[in-house]
């Protein structure tokens, strides 16, 4: 009987031990996630200024070439898709997909879709489409720059350029 006391005994003592770690482990998470909260707004600020500044960029190109095809049939509508590389996003890019092609249904003429990511141009790639080659989606802020260079570029040929929202 003193055995299984025993045992008994440690048992507790270990669940006692478990129930510590847990409790630390708990604390310890709450208090990781306070800078990410924390850097939420600034996120926010910096998508707003980053929008603000393509709406710029992009205005100025449509000021310069103008309106001069009035044919929407003839008209090419550029679009670019940024997929995801990471792993652990759940359907992002099938869901991303399903938009993309839903959205442009609605577009007429001339489609060309500059997919960044590889997940996400196989997931257009059998759609009606001109699917242009893939480019990488960037790993660092760096990155980005010489990423958009070849866009804007090829889409100052371009006569109109159209913002696609949601």
């Amino acid at each position: 009987m003193s055995g299984a006391l025993e045992l008994l005994d440690r048992r507790l003592h270990t669940a006692a031990e478990l129930k510590s770690v847990v409790h630390t482990m708990k604390t310890l998470a709450a208090v990781s996630i306070v800078p990410y909260e924390n850097a939420v707004p600034s996120l926010a600020e910096y998508y707003n200024a980053v929008e603000l500044g393509l709406v710029a960029c992009l205005r100025n190109i449509v000021d310069t070439f103008g309106d001069v095809n009035d044919n929407p049939a003839t008209e090419r509508t550029n679009i670019i898709v940024f997929g995801s590389d990471q792993g652990m996003v759940g359907q992002f890019n099938e869901v991303l997909a399903d938009l993309v092609l839903s959205a442009m249904k609605s577009i007429p003429g001339r489609k060309v879709v500059w997919p960044v990511g590889e997940p996400i141009a196989w997931r257009l790639a059998g759609a009606v489409i001109d699917l242009m080659p893939v480019h990488s989606v960037p790993d660092t802020v760096a990155g980005i720059t010489p990423l958009t260079t070849p866009f804007l570029r090829r889409f100052n040929s371009n006569r109109k350029i159209k913002q696609l929202r949601r």
